[in-house]
């Protein structure tokens, strides 16, 4: 019984991260609006360069350092920060 709340709770950790993640690269797309290709190329660039790092540096420092699970909550922490910052620029 252990093993299985701890993969639902990976499972659901992960789950938030990739929902918060989704939303953030949509409302990126509406603040950063100029022309079409610049509208797709631009975030798409910046999320495969934030996509390198972040594997980069969870890979090396958090998950050594704070687990995995301490880990996806950090990204969650960070992306609660990030998303109404975002929702305020689009306005």
């Amino acid at each position: 019984m252990k093993a299985f709340a701890g993969s639902f709770l990976l499972i659901t950790l992960s789950v938030v991260t990739g929902v918060l993640t989704g939303a953030e690269f949509s409302i990126t797309g509406k603040v950063s609006f100029s022309t079409p290709w610049d509208t797709a190329g631009t975030p798409y660039a910046a999320d495969l360069i934030g996509v390198s790092l972040n594997a980069f540096v969870t890979t090396i420092f958090f998950i050594p350092l704070i687990g995995i699970y301490g880990s996806c909550l950090f990204l969650i922490g960070l992306k609660i920060i990030i998303f109404p910052l975002l929702c305020i620029g689009e306005k």
